[in-house]
Formats: C-alpha cells, structure tokens, sequence
C-alpha cells in the first residue's frame, strides 16, 4: 500500500496480504484440525482398548462358569480301556 510519502510501485501489493492472511488461516485450520483428530482418535483407541479388555474379562469368566457347571446334556465319553480290554479278551477267546 503507497502512501502520499512512498513513491508508486513501493510497498506490499493488497493482493499478497490478502494471500498470506490465507495461507496463515489455512494452517490454523490445519492445526486445529490435527488436535481435535489427534485427540480423537486417542480417545477411540483407549475406548477400544478398554472394550477389548472387558470382552476378555467375560470370555475368562464363562470359561470358568463352564468348567464349573458342565453341561449335562453332552454325551459322557465311555471308559476307552474297559471297552479295548474286553474287545481284546473276545478277539482272544477261541
């Protein structure tokens, strides 16, 4: 801008002010923007990290409640050895 003391053609032209007031916005929007993503995210990360650990938690303890109370409905495996020893004495009886 030229005052009546500059000579024509001196100082800083309108049109740059204009663009570095821009480009001086733009990064603090960029700024701001980083902080409150940054943030963001950390803060998902440590929710998910939390509701990790409480999905452990509770898969532990039903793993517990279930050796504790078996299910009585799933078949009892039989005595493997009683049924070989008298599978043998047939194959070894004339």
């Amino acid at each position: 801008m030229t005052t009546a003391d500059e000579p024509a053609g001196t100082g800083t032209p309108r049109w740059a002010l204009f663009v570095g007031a821009a480009v001086l916005g733009l990064a603090a929007l960029g700024v701001c923007a980083f902080v409150i993503l940054n943030s963001w995210t950390n803060g998902w990360a440590a929710g998910q990290e939390d509701a990790d650990h409480e999905l452990e938690r509770a898969q532990i303890a039903e793993q517990q409640w279930h050796q504790a109370h078996p299910d009585p409905t799933e078949p009892v495996l039989p005595d493997y050895a009683e049924y070989f020893s008298q599978v043998a004495d047939e194959v070894a009886a004339p």
